[in-house]
């Protein structure tokens, strides 16, 4: 199937889905001998604004991630497994991300 640009002027071959995404539409047939229409997909690129808030989702999902994988040492501290020496940079680390995550979910 055809991939074209959003104007349906130019082909793509290789649409960066980073940065848009892709549509089914249809386009007459380029043979003037053949009625009906072919089948393609349109490539959108996102906007500024979609592009801010998909950097923005995918960067509070690696945070969550981070708070997940260290869970575990967060609750040897509270049961006492680790001194609070330990403990104490992943404590800054954990409670960096979570700043950093409603930093970013107050933006959205």
């Amino acid at each position: 199937m055809r991939i074209f640009n959003q104007n349906k002027t130019q082909i793509i071959t290789n649409p960066d889905l980073t940065k848009g995404y892709l549509v089914l539409d249809t386009i007459p047939f380029e043979d003037a001998g053949l009625d009906g229409e072919e089948t393609i997909l349109v490539y959108i690129p996102y906007t500024e604004a979609e592009l801010h808030k998909i950097h923005a989702e995918n960067r509070i999902a690696e945070l969550k991630k981070l708070l997940a994988d260290t869970d575990y040492q967060a609750i040897k501290f509270a049961e006492g497994e680790l001194s609070s020496d330990e403990y104490e940079p992943t404590k800054q680390n954990r409670r960096a991300w979570r700043a950093e995550i409603n930093q970013l979910e107050s933006q959205l």
